[in-house]
């Protein structure tokens, strides 16, 4: 008899039942390759007709164990897991569509998603008609062509929370010989199951917010222990207020990047991909490099202030060391950053080459202020404690302007996984910052 277990209980034991002997814990498998005595079988996997292991980037045990649990959590019948949620939202519909067919859509959708459907997959032959998920069944009817093969919507949508009547949307569908997909990223199963509503497909996002927000957590910190309290310090030995010095400094910070926001043309990764800046015929592309360039500006003067106060201070190796720290801390949080410009960039149709290579040259920045930043201070030793407090200040907006907003898009329990990732990104900064100073 098959165990009925709540939906709380799924969440922790769905998609892996341990035999006798068996790990309590999904075991992570790290091999990328898995052994068979002899071809035949192999030929029987590659040809599906026998389930089984062959490369992990088609699918591995643990990733079959996450797989299962999301469907057990939907009430599916399978899963397939993806990079990113719109690599799940291209899949789904490409293995539907073709050239010449045509799908539709509500418009109230994550703007990823819209720019997918809108852009993306015209280049590849295939129409979207965006309809108002609050119009009538019969004003929606009218979208409907004779090469219709999807109906596309969002449970709740991203980023201005409407709600979509399934229902609706899936007799619509039905009505026509279609299924309807449901992005689920927002309510998750927890909240919402569109299958029980009548979706055919759901799919998720479950990665970035995380990523964004142990970012955020590492610059928080290394705002506070590499810059603020040793430009505290420094104030009271030149003689200064403390306080005032570094509120003066941490003011210009913000106002700096601040200016340069509403003066340089660049793009912000949320969902809308608003344009900021002076008005520019630029490519989406490269405003959205600006974007990532723009805010790395800070982290490089975070690194050459660092280092440049360290040639001043009583104590040379302390201070080398924690201006190591700031720069091992700013160092990780870039791994997502990158990842905050490449995959959009990936997503507007650029090979993973460029993707990747964009990705690179957005911390060209970063040494340069690195170096006016330890130049300043080296030569102007009265200045160190306001060019700390400056950095500090540019690197809090960057946290409160982009990074946390854009972690915090789930409104639903999710948001979480952004929450922790803050507290984790701290906390190691702290111990760096800590241990090595």
């Amino acid at each position: 008899m098959e165990k009925k277990l709540r939906v709380a209980s799924l969440c922790v034991q769905g998609g892996y039942e341990p035999k006798n002997g068996e790990p309590i814990e999904v075991p992570i498998y790290q091999s990328t390759t898995f052994k068979y005595d002899n071809s035949e079988e192999m030929a029987m996997l590659f040809d599906l007709k026998k389930e089984g292991y062959f490369y992990t980037r088609l699918q591995n045990p643990t990733n079959d164990a996450v797989a299962k649990k999301i469907a057990q959590l939907e009430g599916g019948v399978g899963a397939v897991l993806t990079s990113s949620g719109q690599a799940a939202n291209f899949y789904a519909v490409f293995n539907i569509c073709e050239a010449g067919d045509h799908i539709v859509t509500s418009n109230e959708i994550y703007g990823g998603t819209f720019n997918l459907f809108g852009v993306t997959l015209k280049k590849l032959g295939i129409e979207c008609t965006f309809v108002n998920p609050n119009a009538s069944e019969e004003e929606i009817q009218k979208a409907f062509r004779p090469n219709t093969k999807v109906v596309f919507g969002e449970t709740i949508s991203n980023p201005g929370c409407a709600v979509l009547d399934i229902e609706k949307f899936a007799r619509i569908a039905h009505k026509n010989g279609v299924p309807l997909i449901v992005d689920n990223t927002f309510a998750t199963p927890i909240n919402c199951r569109p299958f029980e509503w009548g979706a055919d497909i759901v799919t998720h996002s479950t990665t970035m917010n995380t990523m964004l927000g142990f970012a955020s957590g590492v610059m928080i910190a290394a705002s506070f222990w590499s810059l603020l309290d040793p430009a505290i310090a420094r104030a009271e030995e030149n003689g200064d207020i403390p306080w005032l010095v570094v509120s003066i400094g941490f003011g210009l910070g913000g106002l700096f990047l601040y200016a340069a926001d509403k003066t340089l043309p660049h793009m912000h990764f949320g969902p809308n991909h608003e344009t900021e800046g002076l008005p520019s015929h630029l490519k989406r592309t490269i405003l959205l490099v600006f974007s990532i360039t723009l805010h790395n500006i800070p982290e490089g003067l975070a690194v050459g202030v660092a280092f440049g106060a360290a040639a001043s201070a009583d104590d040379p190796r302390a201070a080398i060391l924690a201006a190591l720290s700031v720069a091992i801390g700013i160092g990780i949080q870039n791994f997502p950053e990158g990842a905050a410009v490449s995959i959009p960039l990936r997503q507007e149709g650029l090979s993973r080459t460029k993707a990747f290579m964009y990705g690179q040259a957005s911390g060209i920045v970063e040494p340069i202020a690195g170096v006016i930043g330890a130049l300043l201070v080296t030569s102007m030793s009265a200045v160190l404690p306001y060019a700390l407090a400056f950095a500090a200040g540019a690197m809090i907006y960057v946290v409160v302007e982009e990074l946390i907003p854009e972690a915090q898009q789930t409104l639903t329990s999710r948001r979480h996984f952004a929450v922790f990732g803050v507290m984790l990104g701290f906390i190691l900064m702290m111990v760096l910052d800590v241990a090595l100073g």
